[in-house]
């Protein structure tokens, strides 16, 4: 039997807490709920949680301070956030994967959370601050802070793009190919800045059994010619 995925849910109004973890328990999530950021906090420290739906407007700390406090504690853990706003300040909506508004059908919630939790990763042991996950079309599909600070892109901006797009390689399909063959990399690759300047890394990269491919990535302090690569 596959393991459920788990889902922490923050709101301070218990009744709509209420009815997000019977709706979620009924599509066989596993549901964790707390009424404020804090206990949101704790909650995400001490438990494997796979998508944060976290509510807005709360009183105490706000779901952008929530949604900060939790990218320090598990950073590559998507954050789905609830609002009655329209729109939201760019410097809210890039701390989180998703937001959804409350005026919008259930299914529209149910269909963001199913989507962040298929693109979310698991993985300790490929902790570290510039780290990125791709999919098997070469797409972005989850990236630390640190990676974005690396190549000069928001995280919302890198969900939307390939590697291709980082690359100082023209063509990367084959190395690609080759990565996919033999499951696992490493070396030393160029990456290009918004900017266009050469980012040269030192690399680990490797497809786990689930399906998902990820690098972790370290900063080299000299430019030097990168070797057969994949930055995925």
């Amino acid at each position: 039997m596959p393991e459920k995925k788990v889902v922490l849910c923050v709101d301070d109004e218990k009744s709509g807490l209420t009815i997000r973890k019977m709706m979620f328990e009924s599509l066989g999530y596993q549901v964790l709920t707390a009424l404020d950021g804090p206990e949101g906090i704790e909650l995400l420290a001490a438990n494997p949680v796979d998508a944060v739906v976290l509510d807005f407007s709360m009183p105490g700390m706000k779901g952008d301070v929530v949604a900060r406090r939790m990218r320090q504690v598990k950073p590559r853990v998507p954050i789905v956030l609830l609002t009655a706003y329209m729109s939201l300040p760019e410097d809210v909506t890039k701390l989180v994967d998703a937001f959804v508004t409350k005026g919008q059908p259930t299914a529209v919630l149910l269909e963001q959370v199913a989507s962040v939790v298929l693109t979310s990763h698991r993985h300790p042991e490929w902790e570290g601050d510039y780290v990125a996950f791709a999919n098997a079309d070469r797409q972005y599909v989850e990236v630390t802070d640190g990676f974005c600070e690396l190549v000069g892109y928001t995280r919302q901006e890198l969900q939307k793009m390939r590697i291709d797009d980082v690359s100082a390689q023209e063509d990367v399909s084959q190395d690609w190919q080759q990565f996919v063959k033999n499951g696992f990399l490493e070396g030393t690759y160029a990456l290009r800045h918004r900017s266009g300047d050469i980012v040269p890394v030192r690399y680990k990269a490797k497809v786990f059994p689930d399906g998902c491919m990820v690098s972790r990535m370290e900063p080299l302090a000299a430019v030097e010619q990168p070797a057969t690569a994949i930055a995925s």
